[in-house]
């Protein structure tokens, strides 16, 4: 929400600021105006823009996987310095060489389960794929709730590794 401050300047003449709160609540000025209708116009031009900000920007799907985990997700995923290291190694070993090319939109869940296929056929055994499989789901579960996704590859996958 915003509205139209009136402010007396040094000269006495009333001028009026454009004042809006952002997504945190925390009061922002959109600038000072003659008018108090260019005011208005300012401070909703300025929510209009923050609330373009928060909307799915189409090129963040286009990064590549390699790009979102290394220089994204896992600096800031935050875990135990043991497990970084599992998970750093296992993303290495089994996750990279298979959607490192790939653009993060690109990932279907055909894509994981081909993926699994492979790791089956290469012998890789069950707890590793499943382990595999937890660090991947976790990887576009923050991709989503960041909105570089709008579809997550790895619901439905069935891991029936028998």
């Amino acid at each position: 929400m915003g509205f139209s401050r009136p402010r007396v300047g040094k000269d006495g003449q009333v001028r009026y600021a454009a004042v809006y709160r952002d997504i945190r609540g925390n009061i922002r000025h959109a600038g000072t105006f003659a008018t108090e209708a260019q005011a208005d116009k300012a401070w909703q031009k300025a929510l209009a823009k923050l609330s373009l900000e928060r909307l799915p920007d189409p090129g963040k799907g286009r990064q590549r996987f390699r790009r979102y985990v290394e220089d994204v997700w896992f600096p800031n995923h935050v875990i135990e310095l043991r497990t970084r290291e599992n998970y750093d190694y296992e993303i290495q070993r089994y996750i990279m060489p298979w959607f490192g090319g790939m653009r993060m939109i690109d990932v279907l869940p055909i894509d994981v389960r081909e993926w699994v296929t492979h790791l089956q056929s290469e012998g890789v055994n069950p707890p590793t794929i499943r382990f595999c499989m937890t660090i991947l789901s976790a990887i576009f579960t923050t991709a989503l709730n960041d909105l570089v996704i709008v579809l997550h590859p790895c619901k439905g996958v069935n891991l029936d590794l028998s």
